[in-house]
């Protein structure tokens, strides 16, 4: 078995992968030997791309949504899909004329919207209050 400790622990990045026998010390985690190697690698290879000195072998890239198709699906005006989804009007704007493109949270909630239209409806819109100004 390999014991991995923190970095503050062994005074150096090298160093904190520390293989020992028997029980894991303070702090230590115990994996399996395998693992840690490969995670070790990942580790270093991740600090090479990050530095420049080696490329990612996999960059993943997702489609843009078309929010505008989106938002017709839901028959929804700008202002309305906009208060639904929790962004300005000119974000909402700037999606659908290509200026920006979502991420995060925002993208998954399109994607979502994209799949399953009513779900989104059913679990975001609010009808305004009778007798609100």
């Amino acid at each position: 078995m390999l014991y991995a400790y923190t970095k503050a622990e062994q005074g150096d990045f090298d160093g904190g992968a520390h293989a020992a026998t028997g029980a894991a010390g303070p702090g230590g985690v115990q994996v399996k030997a395998e693992a840690f190697e490969e995670l070790l690698t990942s580790v270093r290879q991740a600090g090479e791309i990050r530095r420049g000195t080696r490329r990612a072998s996999r960059i993943t890239k997702f489609r843009p949504a078309d929010v505008q198709a989106i938002r017709a699906k839901l028959g929804a005006s700008q202002t309305e899909f906009a208060l639904m989804i929790g962004v300005s009007v000119a974000t909402l704007r700037n999606w659908e004329q290509g200026r920006r493109t979502p991420e995060g949270p925002a993208l998954a909630l399109l994607r979502v919207a994209a799949r399953n239209p009513q779900a989104v409806v059913d679990a975001l819109h609010v009808e305004p209050k009778r007798g609100a100004a």
